[in-house]
């Protein structure tokens, strides 16, 4: 009978690689399938899909200022995207993501060739979204400034 020991390395290796990396990955809950969504639809300037998954109750956590005070939330973080990520064509790629019960916490990087021309590779966001009923209800962004690249970004919004 042949232990681990007698196993060539490379067989060892991708046995190990198996074992961990199938009970590592976790199932995507339906919570986080719509950011996915949400995200594929900013990258394609879906605006239809966008509205679709926003809750008609939605709430912005932190209101953007260039909303009128009788813009409909929702209508408000529309207009948000338009003049700003779907504008610049922003690039969003999820690279980490959370969950806890209905709070999904997004870290996304974002890229445009609006950005690069500000001499910014890309920024560094995290997002927190609760998501109802296959609606997002709130969302709440923050500028991850730990990051040089990304507190460049906000340096320059306070000018």
């Amino acid at each position: 009978m042949r232990t681990l020991l007698n196993l060539p390395l490379v067989l060892v290796a991708s046995l190990l690689i198996s074992i961990i990396g199938g009970t590592a990955r976790a199932e995507t809950t339906p919570e986080v399938a719509v950011i996915q969504r949400y995200v594929a639809a900013i990258n394609d300037a879906d605006v239809a899909t966008i509205r679709s998954l926003l809750a008609d109750d939605f709430q912005m956590l932190r209101p953007w200022p260039k909303c009128k005070e009788n813009l409909a939330p929702v209508d408000c973080h529309i207009k948000m995207l338009k003049d700003t990520a779907l504008r610049d064509r922003e690039q969003r790629t999820i690279t980490a993501v959370t969950q806890q019960l209905e709070t999904v916490r997004v870290n996304l990087t974002i890229a445009s060739k609006a950005l690069q021309r500000r001499g910014i590779e890309r920024i560094l966001i995290t997002e927190e979204f609760v998501v109802l009923d296959d609606k997002i209800r709130s969302t709440l962004v923050t500028l991850r400034t730990e990051d040089e690249q990304t507190r460049r970004y906000r340096d320059g919004l306070k000018r």
